[in-house]
């Protein structure tokens, strides 16, 4: 079985190669993910520190939205008389009053300048051209109240929209401003979580690095206990008859140096002794012969140096 322990050795060696690797990358590794935890940790404070200026912004927004809520009710009630028709009639009224200040005005330069000009005040066409003024003047007082009504009513309208607008724009604002306060906090228990994460990866990757090496190795001991105990069940040897059947099966490793638990238990017919004992590799005790002591009785039953160019096998055929 030389061939499959050559192939065992080699194995646990590169098991040994990988755990020695394993071992000396470890410092490096956990060094990379203190690092990297410590950047984390740097860049956690630092979003922290933003969320906390966002935070206090953003309360800031909040009271302020709550200032203008009185600005709000104000615009509202004004909107309400607005609408009402009660700021509409007096703004016709004054529009009315201006009509007729105006008209007075006019009329009284009418009359005047027809005096200068020798125009008799009390004839026809004078009164002609007063009628004309005041169909005028009644027609502009008319129009001038109603432009007045209108004006109410759109300021109204645009009071309404002022005071609503104040308020979605302070309490948007505040709560934009909230939300970065919340990102940049997730973003700091984020950040933390990377540098754990770094850590926990470079832990698991050593333990994975150990556990194939463990594996390995593992396998390589088991190769070499399987390569012994295949080794000693040798042509020679039937476990489980002892001598009984061993001259039907061949040749046997009976080096005495392969072999320890040395105890005679009796001897051949030929007078070579009999042994029970245990190979050296492992497995079970078992019975045979020394290949030294059968040599010197029948030595055309050894194989000088049969096995691995070292050991003599003895063929219990010829016993």
């Amino acid at each position: 079985m030389t061939a499959a322990n050559t192939a065992a050795a080699s194995q646990a060696k590169i098991a040994e190669e990988q755990w020695a690797q394993q071992q000396a990358f470890l410092p490096e590794a956990m060094q990379i993910a203190r690092d990297q935890n410590t950047r984390a940790q740097r860049q956690a404070d630092l979003a922290e520190e933003d969320a906390s200026f966002y935070r206090g912004i953003s309360q800031h927004q909040f009271d302020r939205s709550k200032l203008s809520e009185k600005y709000q009710d104000e615009l509202f009630g004004l909107a309400d008389k607005y609408s009402s028709g009660q700021v509409g009639n007096e703004m016709a009224g004054m529009a009315n009053a201006d009509v007729e200040q105006a008209y007075g005005a006019a009329q009284g330069n009418m009359t005047r300048a027809a005096a200068r000009y020798g125009i008799n005040p009390g004839s026809g066409a004078f009164a002609a051209a007063m009628g004309d003024m005041a169909t005028q003047k009644a027609a502009d007082s008319a129009g001038a109240q109603t432009r007045a009504r209108i004006d109410a009513r759109n300021k109204a309208e645009s009071m309404v929209a002022m005071a609503a607008g104040a308020g979605q724009t302070a309490f948007g604002n505040a709560t934009a401003t909230g939300g970065m306060a919340g990102s940049f906090g997730a973003g700091s228990v984020g950040l933390a979580g990377s540098g754990l994460s770094g850590m926990n990866s470079s832990m698991g990757t050593y333990n994975q690095g150990a556990s194939s090496a463990g594996n390995l190795y593992g396998q390589a001991s088991q190769s070499f206990r399987a390569n012994a105990i295949e080794s000693a069940k040798s042509p020679g040897f039937d476990f489980m008859a002892g001598l009984a059947t061993a001259g039907a099966k061949g040749w046997g490793m009976s080096d005495r140096r392969l072999k320890t638990d040395i105890k005679r238990v009796g001897a051949t017919d030929d007078g070579i002794p009999v042994y029970t004992y245990r190979y050296k590799s492992g497995g079970p005790t078992v019975m045979g012969v020394m290949a030294d002591e059968v040599e010197k009785v029948n030595p055309a039953a050894v194989a000088k140096n049969a096995i691995d160019n070292t050991y003599d096998a003895v063929f219990y055929g010829a016993l």
